[in-house]
């Protein structure tokens, strides 16, 4: 695994101590020119390490490079986090040729608030102040396929919001920014092809999330694959955690790689 700085100078919105990072994790036995860029999930408090190296080390194990983004999370606000994570895709982009991946295929990927993360990425189009640092703002920061894990993504519906992450990214001011940034409301024609994976039985972000993201994505035309299973909880990575993996929902990552082969990855 080898690290690297997301930002040369210091980050806008930077009051903190974080120093973003992307972890590079190639493959040992490569065979695939595709990657994936993960965002790991944490309710943007904290970044869970089961969903962020867990992940990257399955898609090594298949041949495929990896990124794990240390985004910003809590005390840090919006946009800090949509700023990382399109620098993310910018910096694994212009260092393609390097890496040894086809810039057309990367694809992001993320769990619970990471896939929010990720949703914001593929459907918030609109400038941030602090992107126009370098010469990597010029770069597309648009992945080729975005891939949720009982994502969050609804801030607007009443019911299935959850402020208490929300409110980390617009402290005191959910209600106000709630329909801008949901993300299923704002879908691109341009958005990628997308594959979600979620539970009926979650109890922390309820599957109407994917469903409804899906919903709008079919609206646009933008192809999607979906896997719903009845039983698991929230947080279970790749399915095989002691406390909380289930062995029927466990075979979504033979799924998921399927679909990034499907897609050409």
């Amino acid at each position: 695994m080898q690290s690297y700085k997301l930002w040369n100078t210091t980050p806008f919105y930077m009051e903190g101590e974080e120093d973003p990072q992307i972890h590079y994790y190639p493959a040992e036995n490569k065979t695939h020119d595709g990657t994936v860029v993960i965002f790991p999930g944490g309710g943007y408090v904290h970044r869970a390490e089961h969903e962020g190296r867990g992940y990257a080390e399955f898609l090594n194990a298949n041949g495929m490079d990896a990124f794990v983004v240390d985004y910003r999370v809590a005390p840090y606000t919006h946009p800090a986090q949509l700023l990382d994570a399109r620098r993310a895709v910018r910096f694994v982009r212009a260092n393609a040729e390097k890496f040894g991946i086809a810039p057309d295929k990367i694809g992001v990927m993320g769990s619970s608030a990471g896939g929010n993360l990720t949703a914001l990425l593929c459907t918030y189009t609109a400038a941030l102040d602090g992107e126009e640092m370098d010469e990597l703002a010029h770069i597309d920061c648009m992945p080729n396929a975005q891939i949720h894990c009982y994502s969050y993504i609804s801030f607007a519906e009443d019911g299935i919001r959850i402020d208490w992450c929300t409110e980390k990214l617009f402290p005191g001011k959910v209600g106000e920014n709630a329909e801008t940034f949901s993300p299923e409301l704002h879908i691109p024609d341009n958005a990628p092809p997308a594959f979600l994976f979620h539970t009926v039985e979650d109890s922390t972000v309820n599957v109407i999330h994917s469903l409804r993201y899906a919903e709008n994505l079919r609206k646009k035309g933008i192809l999607y694959e979906m896997h719903i299973f009845p039983e698991g909880s929230h947080g279970m990575g790749l399915g095989t955690r002691a406390d909380r993996g289930n062995p029927h929902a466990a075979q979504w990552p033979g799924l998921l790689w399927n679909w990034l082969c499907h897609i050409g990855f």
